[in-house]
């Protein structure tokens, strides 16, 4: 990933209590939001560039990936969520709240995927 641009310089503090960094690659533009308040960082790739030096356009598009309805992969607990991945499991549990069910759907995912290993391996009981 390539850095494009930086909302802040420098490190945060009392006058710029938030900011965000943008980076291009693997097609798509990659959002890390930092803030004063809250450890960590907050990450999501956008498919389409928006302009980066509009901070409304930036919230609006990232909350789009978090809700599922903007093309895009929302990073939660280590893992990027794909849109149809954030649909899959908003549609499974009729909640927008998809983060709730995470645990949920990954351990279906990978009771489904050992039934398939051992299907395929003649393991099967």
């Amino acid at each position: 990933m390539k850095e494009i641009y930086q909302s802040f310089e420098g490190k945060l503090g009392a006058d710029q209590q938030f900011g965000y960094i943008v980076s291009q690659g693997n097609g798509f533009y990659e959002v890390e939001s930092f803030s004063v308040w809250k450890s960590g960082s907050h990450k999501v790739r956008l498919k389409d560039p928006v302009d980066w030096t509009d901070f409304d356009a930036i919230a609006i598009a990232s909350v789009g990936v978090e809700r599922g309805v903007v093309e895009g992969q929302a990073f939660y607990n280590g893992k990027w969520y794909s849109t149809e991945t954030i649909n899959k499991i908003q549609d499974r549990w009729g909640d927008y709240d998809w983060k709730s069910y995470v645990d949920d759907y990954e351990r279906k995912a990978a009771t489904k995927q050992s039934k398939s290993k051992h299907k395929k391996s003649g393991m099967e009981r």
